[in-house]
């Protein structure tokens, strides 16, 4: 692990590892909000082989519950988001069982796009989120349904095959009104960028040194928009200022 990359005066910490190795470093109840989206693959990793799936979704639940408990332990009283799909769930519902915390929402994502698909079955549209409300938090808004429709496609604007459209990320600091964000599976930067343009403080890692290279000079540069010194905005500024 090497030194964490600071950024917006203290506010976004970006470190570069290994996130089970990086998180027993972070201090309890540090965050008040996880958004997390760990790789989906784990729960299938035996799918091409003679090896038992189901032992395998055994094995990973313990990953997923030490994870959970870890994740609980730095944000105690707050919300947890957990991006899976509905090969993954079975593991997690495990996982969730093992650690104690039950879950207590899912949202389905509806993604507007019909995803590319097997030879068999129908093609995917949408991804969950399954939503833990750790201590005694509780989502403010009692109206707000568990489907959300944010359009995505193949293409993804920063390249990261994971990468998650920032409308849906302000979604979800918009319902949890956190006042610290936690991201262990940072990739492109999304969760980071977005805390960054909205002026909430956010830890973020990310394994691969690309992915977190990349974030820092996201990150950098939706700070310089923020406060006015990007090009974009100097353009905006332009465009609305009288002519003479």
């Amino acid at each position: 692990m090497t030194d964490p990359v600071i950024l917006d005066g203290g506010n976004i910490t970006l470190y570069c590892g290994d996130a089970m190795e990086i998180m027993p470093t972070i201090p309890a109840g540090e965050c008040d909000c996880a958004i997390m989206d760990p790789p989906y693959v784990f729960a299938s990793s035996s799918a091409g082989t003679k090896i038992s799936m189901w032992a395998d979704t055994i094995n990973n639940a313990r990953w997923f519950a030490d994870l959970l408990r870890e994740t609980a332990r730095i944000v105690r009283c707050g919300t947890l988001w957990m991006f899976t799909s509905w090969k993954t769930i079975a593991t997690l519902q495990k996982a969730s069982h093992d650690a104690d915390m039950p879950i207590n929402s899912m949202v389905a994502w509806d993604k507007d796009w019909i995803g590319p698909g097997g030879v068999v079955g129908l093609r995917p549209s949408y991804e969950m989120i399954s939503l833990w409300c750790l201590g005694d938090k509780a989502i403010e808004d009692r109206g707000i349904a568990d489907v959300w429709k944010f359009p995505w496609s193949s293409r993804k604007p920063n390249g990261h095959p994971a990468e998650k459209p920032e409308a849906l990320i302000e979604r979800i600091i918009e319902v949890s009104t956190p006042q610290t964000i936690l991201d262990p599976f940072g990739g492109s930067g999304t969760v980071c960028a977005v805390a960054a343009r909205h002026g909430i403080p956010a830890i973020g890692v990310e394994l691969e040194d690309k992915w977190n290279a990349g974030a820092v000079k996201r990150i950098q540069t939706e700070l310089d928009l923020r406060d006015g010194q990007g090009p974009l905005m100097r353009q905006a500024r332009l465009i609305g200022e009288p002519k003479p």
